[in-house]
């Protein structure tokens, strides 16, 4: 799979992997520049390990941390809390040292800056920045840093970290022996020792020592070889592991003054081994922050119970939730316990949180209509089995009966929940076809809604169990009976209204205004027509049986009559009328 992060493999500290906080899952890849191509500047990308089947995945790549250019220098330290993370990158060029805050959040973008002892030029007589080259190492209390470059102003840089704010203070230079380059470091597992490969060389510094002189004078030589000495990393077991190559050797007591810290060359021969100059970057830095020993979950199922809370030795300022000061506290019934802690090494307070579980078997009532919706979820609990084989913890009920579930802990406690459940039926509600059709001049119709307890039509809220409606509409009412249930149901009443008798127009203003002109017999709504018009002689002068027929006298004014006969439909009935009406013409 080609990822294509930036950075190089022959960076002095060419990747850091920092966990993000509270998240099981996702990580961030820090990459830096090479010397010879300080361009880019240091990025990060985001990891996934859910995806890919569980191999993880890249979702986010290559965003930009610190801009270019900057030296091969990375490293992470743990924040004092014991839960975030400080990244620490070292620009170009410069005595600035940035220090980005990983939190639960993320990594916040704005570094917290400060600056060493003096700023290290992007030249020398090679063309290379070998001032960039050489590693940046934290203290495992968190307390102090360290950098050192293969050729520059000054050689080695011993400063003090604060693991709470990110702040860097006094720096100190040191100058070494100009013949050799200066590549690994390494603190020892206290904190108090320190030390640095130059060439064949590796060198001791005492850092208890109270001024820059005096650590300086503390330098005693525990190693000087032909053989070149690069990267030093911390292990696990304390001890402090050395490329001498081609070979690896070891600080058997890192803790120890000069010779009898126990320096071993090859320890493991060129024969087994092969290795560049260099260790994965871990992070060391911190290591001895706050670590609290509290779970996050507790469950216990005896009837009886008593547990200890202890979130450790070593702090001050235990404070419980419960209002004891001591460092363990007893405790006999469920719920949430949090201590907060002070670590007197660094000042640094921090809190954690402890949830208490009580399993037992319970016993449940639970009625509803048409289904019941059951949760059996417990904190812990790693298996759900239904007595009908079901086996998720929250479930649908939709009959009547009683229904157990088997319950486990990751502990083992083992209980059984009852429910039993009582479904209700929705009350009956039917309102009926909708309705389409035609009505003469008005129309009523009934509405009726069957028993039940209460009753809410959309008509102005009416509360009643049938209501009449007289305009076309939407309808709906919801009903609740005695349990509860309830029941909505809607009708569509779409209907037109037709008057039961036309009035025919009495005058006509034949005057060319283009109003009243005419009798426009379509306009009226009938379907059928025999109509005749006669003058005041009765003389037929129009006769029609057209229903969409037009009359428009032309300057012909005087009185009219006009009697015919005239159907009007609506759906399937019909209604036939007569006309007999005078009409007057006034064209003037």
């Amino acid at each position: 799979m080609e990822l294509d992060f930036f950075g190089h493999y022959s960076t002095t500290q060419a990747a850091l992997i920092i966990p993000k906080p509270n998240s099981e899952y996702i990580y961030y890849v820090i990459t830096g520049d090479a010397h010879w191509d300080i361009t880019k500047g240091v990025h990060y990308s985001v990891v996934d390990m859910r995806l890919n089947g569980g191999l993880g995945d890249v979702t986010e790549k290559n965003i930009l941390l610190t801009p270019a250019p900057t030296t091969e220098k990375l490293v992470g330290i743990r924040h004092c809390n014991g839960l975030d993370y400080w990244i620490i990158t070292h620009p170009s060029n410069s005595s600035a040292y940035n220090a980005y805050l990983v939190t639960s959040n993320g990594i916040k973008p704005t570094p917290v800056v400060s600056y060493g002892s003096v700023a290290q030029p992007i030249q020398n007589g090679f063309g290379t920045a070998y001032e960039n080259v050489g590693y940046l190492k934290a203290s495992p209390d968190g307390k102090k840093l360290a950098a050192i470059m293969w050729d520059g102003l000054v050689d080695l840089e011993i400063l003090d970290f604060n693991s709470a704010t990110g702040q860097i203070t006094n720096p100190i230079g040191i100058g070494l022996p100009n013949d050799y380059h200066g590549y690994g470091l390494s603190f020892s597992p206290d904190s108090k020792k320190l030390y640095a490969s130059l060439g064949g060389l590796i060198y001791q510094f005492d850092l208890t020592n109270p001024t820059f002189n005096a650590i300086v004078a503390s330098k005693q030589t525990i190693y000087h070889d032909f053989w070149d000495v690069s990267g030093m990393q911390l292990g696990p077991d304390g001890k402090i592991y050395v490329l001498t190559l081609p070979t690896l050797s070891v600080i058997n007591n890192p803790n120890s003054i000069g010779s009898s810290c126990n320096f071993q060359h090859n320890i493991l021969p060129w024969a087994t081994w092969c290795c560049g100059h260099g260790f994965p970057n871990f992070i060391d830095g911190g290591i001895n922050s706050i670590k609290l020993t509290m779970p996050d979950i507790i469950d216990f199922c005896t009837p009886n119970f008593s547990q200890t809370l202890d979130p450790g030795p070593g702090f001050t300022n235990y404070n419980w939730s419960t209002g004891q000061n001591t460092q363990t506290i007893t405790i006999n019934n469920s719920g949430t316990y949090w201590v907060s802690i002070t670590n007197p090494s660094t000042g640094c307070r921090s809190v954690d949180t402890v949830h208490v579980y009580h399993y037992q078997d319970k016993s449940y009532v639970s009625s509803g209509c048409d289904c019941v919706k059951v949760n059996s979820t417990y904190p812990n609990a790693i298996d759900y089995t239904w007595h009908d084989s079901i086996f998720t913890p929250i479930r649908l009920i939709d009959s009547s009966g009683v229904y157990q579930v088997n319950i486990e802990s990751v502990s083992g406690c083992n209980i059984t929940n009852t429910y039993n459940v009582t479904i209700h039926n929705k009350p009956f509600l039917d309102l009926g076809e909708d309705i389409t059709g035609c009505f003469f001049d008005e129309f009523s119709i009934e509405l009726k809604a069957q028993n039940a307890v209460n009753y809410l039509w959309s008509v102005n809220n009416l509360i009643a169990q049938s209501i009449k409606v007289t305009q076309p509409g939407v309808y709906w009412v919801k009903t609740t009976n005695m349990y509860g249930c309830t029941a909505i149901d809607t009708i569509e009443i779409n209907v037109s209204i037709k008057p039961n008798e036309i009035v025919f127009p009495n005058i006509i203003t034949s005057n060319n205004d283009g109003i009243n002109e005419a009798i426009d017999f379509g306009k009226l709504g009938i379907t059928k027509l025999d109509a005749k018009i006669y003058n005041r002689w009765g003389t037929l002068i129009f006769e029609t049986t057209n229903p969409n027929s037009i009359w428009e006298p032309k300057n012909a004014n005087g009185t009219y009559f006009l009697i015919g006969e005239y159907t009007i439909d609506c759906g399937e009935n019909e209604t036939i009328k007569t006309a007999k009406q005078y009409i007057t013409v006034i064209s003037d």
